[in-house]
């Protein structure tokens, strides 16, 4: 694959790769620099690649080494009030807003959730590129959409201005 090819497929790709990060790295910085390290990881290993129809598939399943690993560096407790404050001044960007919500999920919940909702993986490939089996991708899926539903229900924090948009989407 040359340069070009590679440049012209990334640029494809960039905007759901970042969100993908974002979701699984927890804010925006570490996202950055995980997308930034799985871009030079898949540019030096590029010629590997035998498919350019695999491009996406490959380079997401870097990307979410680089995150998993750049999230373990910085794993540190959520405080309650840290997290009331946020929601309480989240704007109308449903997708900010839900990145938000799957930020305090734990880890292995908003893997998956980022995953199959934000990079559109159906579970099979969510198991394959986390290396986990399917069934417990549906366990992990089922006990996230379960605690995003409590969220948006009403619980601790109220309902949140995008949850009529996204609960169609999220089979909530």
């Amino acid at each position: 694959m040359t340069k070009e090819q590679f440049v012209s497929l990334l640029k494809e790709h960039e905007r759901s790769l970042r969100l993908l990060s974002r979701s699984l790295t927890g804010n925006w910085a570490d996202a950055d620099d995980a997308l930034q390290e799985a871009v030079l990881s898949a540019f030096v290993a590029r010629n590997q690649l035998r498919k350019s129809a695999a491009f996406r598939a490959w380079l997401r399943r870097i990307l979410v080494h680089e995150c998993m690993r750049a999230r373990q560096k910085r794993l540190q407790p959520v405080d309650p009030v840290d997290l009331q404050n946020k929601f309480a001044v989240m704007d109308d960007h449903s997708e900010l807003s839900f990145l938000s919500l799957v930020d305090h999920l734990p880890v292995e919940l908003a893997q998956v959730v980022s995953l199959r909702y934000l990079a559109d993986m159906s579970q099979a490939e969510t198991a394959e590129v986390l290396g986990i089996p399917l069934g417990t991708v549906k366990s992990r899926l089922n006990r996230a959409i379960s605690l995003l539903r409590s969220q948006l229900s009403g619980g601790e924090y109220g309902v949140l201005p995008f949850c009529k948009q996204q609960s169609a989407s999220l089979s909530l």
